[in-house]
């Protein structure tokens, strides 16, 4: 056998095999990357779906509290994911929103169903009225619930916001 002949054909072998092993390498890397991402967003999916889930379910009680007469709950400032927003507490009666409107800290809060419902709870903390509805979006805070505030004695203005759920727009 004369060696020279098969030397280009092994030449031409060795090449086709290094091809195919960087077309593999390539393919695995591809594949690896393809299936993390995908990973990725199904995980993105899921946790995007627990949390409508778990907002539904809360939006449910709060519908039914007030099918059942409640109108005020208490409310607390939250920073989900640094865009703002609150979290509903516990139902209260009246008289107990009245107590946190005068009790008059901005981190205290009361939260109600409807523009109407805080409007009232407003006025009659103080007798004397309330603001115009307000939301403060700056910052990135998009996330952050339209309220109001009690006006008290001497032209000035509380600090505990009213928030409340169905949007007055202005």
């Amino acid at each position: 056998m004369n060696l020279s002949s098969a030397l280009p054909f092994l030449e031409y072998l060795a090449i086709l095999a290094g091809a195919v092993i960087i077309t593999l390498a390539i393919a695995v890397a591809y594949l690896a990357v393809a299936v993390a991402v995908h990973n990725l967003i199904l995980t993105w999916y899921l946790d995007i779906a627990y949390k409508l889930e778990i907002a539904l379910s809360n939006t449910r009680v709060l519908v039914a509290q007030y099918e059942h007469g409640y109108r005020y709950w208490r409310a607390y400032l939250a920073n989900y994911g640094g865009r703002g927003g609150i979290l509903i507490g516990d139902p209260i009666p009246y008289p107990t929103a009245i107590d946190i409107v005068l009790i008059d800290i901005s981190t205290y809060n009361v939260f109600a169903m409807t523009h109407g419902d805080a409007m009232f709870l407003a006025q009659t903390a103080y007798g004397i009225g309330y603001t115009n509805p307000e939301v403060h979006r700056q910052n990135g805070k998009d996330l952050n619930v339209q309220h109001i505030h009690a006006l008290k004695p001497g032209n000035g203005r509380g600090n505990c916001h009213i928030f409340f759920g169905i949007p007055t727009y202005f």
